[in-house]
């Protein structure tokens, strides 16, 4: 489900992955390999636009980006590309709702890792960040969070459910190729029968953001040690994983459930045809992250 209200720290870091992640997703384009080769420019580029990073701070984050990028290409990228064939294996044969989450929770401790790599880096920025800075990612969150409440919650419930259907078509087809007009039925009918709440999902977001904007001013404000500062955004970035409300995890818990229920049923539908296009297609992510390593 659409989610990219993160807070600053967090979604630095994930861009760290980002272009990564986008190779395995792609798949089969030169240009997906040529912005994973250039990721450190790219996402410097990218990370200053929306933070306005001082030249102090600029430095710093092409050392970390550079640093962060080799370490990806060489332990990251041969474990994607086992998960990759993982998942070929699976690709013509039915599979459970658990057997495809089984897949996803096996991605996850990519993004963890990369994450973990990232922490030390990013502390050393959140100290140097200042109040004019804060101002512009609260402006920054305001400006996602309306987009996303526009599209998923104060919509009707006929076009919200119409948004989140374009995500999925988009999805599943780049895999599968063109779908049914019985998998787009039945792909609809799950989203309406899922208990997703965009609300809901906007709440947490406003909590990851606030929470992860005074983790960056409590830093500055105590002139912490960097020590203490990795430990804080490492505490920061679980919170931001592992929600602390109960209540949302447990939401949480469920739409993946049903996330992988969507998968399965959808994948045990494809058609021979559809069967072998998502094969080819995780071929082509394998080839790219091997091509990738080297």
């Amino acid at each position: 489900m659409p989610f990219n209200l993160k807070t600053p720290l967090l979604r630095i870091m994930a861009a760290f992955t980002s272009v990564a992640l986008a190779a395995t997703l792609l798949g089969g384009c030169a240009a997906v390999r040529l912005a994973y080769n250039n990721a450190p420019e790219v996402l410097h580029f990218y990370l200053d636009s929306q933070f306005g990073f001082t030249e102090e701070q600029s430095d710093l984050v092409k050392v970390q980006l550079r640093e962060v990028h080799a370490w990806h290409r060489s332990k990251e990228l041969p474990e994607i590309a086992k998960l990759l064939q993982k998942a070929q294996a699976q690709a013509l044969q039915n599979i459970t709702p658990a057997a495809a989450c089984a897949l996803f929770d096996e991605f996850r401790p990519r993004l963890d890792s990369a994450i973990a790599r990232a922490v030390p880096g990013m502390a050393e920025v959140a100290l140097r960040s200042a109040p004019e800075q804060w101002v512009t990612w609260q402006k920054g969150f305001d400006k996602r969070n309306a987009s996303f409440r526009a599209d998923y919650v104060s919509g009707s419930a006929d076009a919200r459910l119409a948004k989140r259907l374009e995500s999925a078509k988009s999805n599943y087809e780049r895999f599968y190729g063109k779908l049914s007009e019985a998998q787009l039925a039945a792909l609809r009918a799950s989203l309406e029968r899922s208990g997703w709440d965009g609300a809901i999902a906007l709440r947490e977001a406003q909590r990851r953001q606030q929470d992860g904007l005074q983790t960056v001013k409590l830093l500055v404000a105590d002139k912490v040690s960097a020590p203490e500062a990795e430990k804080r955004v490492a505490a920061l970035m679980a919170r931001s994983g592992q929600s602390p409300d109960a209540a949302y995890r447990a939401n949480a818990q469920k739409w993946q459930q049903d996330n992988c229920e969507r998968v399965a049923a959808l994948h045990n539908s494809a058609t021979p045809e559809q069967r072998a296009k998502a094969m080819a297609t995780l071929q082509g992510y394998e080839a790219d992250v091997r091509a990738l390593i080297r």
